[in-house]
């Protein structure tokens, strides 16, 4: 599911500039980021990348787990800030459509986020 939902790109990074091209001079950023395309791929990129290293062993080392402990959190932390941000709309489709399910995805991507960092901060205090 998380490798599909860039290529279907959900309404939030529809349109805009890249981070090089902050909005003009006066005006109000959006809460989306449609302003700044590339930011949530970045995030994509090193969080995917951090749980395949995860999940493939490659924190053995105290100062690896505590790198992608901190990686992990701040992707639980943007995860659930977008899952917060579809809430509304999701619970509203549910009582339609019953496709806002679909909705309660990021919610359930941050909780296994904050849960891989707790492992891996307790694997970093040992």
């Amino acid at each position: 599911m998380p490798l599909v939902c860039p290529a279907f790109n959900p309404g939030l990074v529809h349109g805009g500039a890249d981070l090089a091209d902050p909005p003009p001079h006066g005006e109000r950023p959006s809460l989306m980021l449609h302003n700044y395309p590339s930011t949530p791929y970045a995030a994509f990129l090193v969080q995917m990348l951090a749980i395949v290293v995860w999940l493939c062993g490659g924190a053995t080392r105290p100062t690896a787990a505590a790198v992608l402990s901190a990686v992990f959190a701040v992707g639980a932390a943007l995860v659930l800030g977008i899952g917060l941000s579809f809430l509304p709309i999701s619970l509203v489709c549910i009582v339609l459509m019953g496709i806002g399910l679909l909705g309660f995805t990021p919610l359930f991507t941050a909780w296994t986020y904050f849960e891989q960092q707790r492992v891996a901060w307790k694997l970093a205090a040992s």
